[in-house]
């Protein structure tokens, strides 16, 4: 209910550490290193498209599931953070715009449709 509440607060935060990778993905959106410890082991092979970009860019950074988490929390940390942010920026605005694509489409179906009728 009060969803919008979490992502403020996350956008406050120095560090995401955890296993979902939506909540990772939301922070580095919002401009905060994250730390993803996915455990392999039951079978979890699927990787969104999303969150492999973001890796892949050097944004999130996945650890094994017996991983110990201190020194890769630390490197994290010690990142400089106006710096993590332009990155996540640029990455961001290196995106197409979602919002907009949905916009476009539901004007130019609405006017197609419109058109149509008599």
């Amino acid at each position: 209910a009060h969803f919008h509440r979490g992502c403020h607060l996350l956008a406050h935060c120095r560090l995401y550490c955890g296993e979902s990778v939506t909540i990772a993905s939301e922070a580095v959106m919002l401009g905060v290193p994250a730390l993803l410890q996915v455990d392999r082991n039951l079978n979890v092979e699927k990787d969104y498209g999303y969150v492999a970009e973001q890796k892949e860019a050097k944004l999130i950074q996945e650890l094994d599931p017996d991983e110990a988490v201190g020194p890769p929390i630390s490197q994290a940390l010690a990142q400089d953070r106006d710096k993590y942010r332009r990155r996540s920026r640029d990455y961001v605005a290196s995106k197409g715009d979602l919002n907009d694509y949905i916009m476009n489409q539901i004007v130019r179906v609405g006017s197609a449709r419109k058109a149509v009728r008599p």
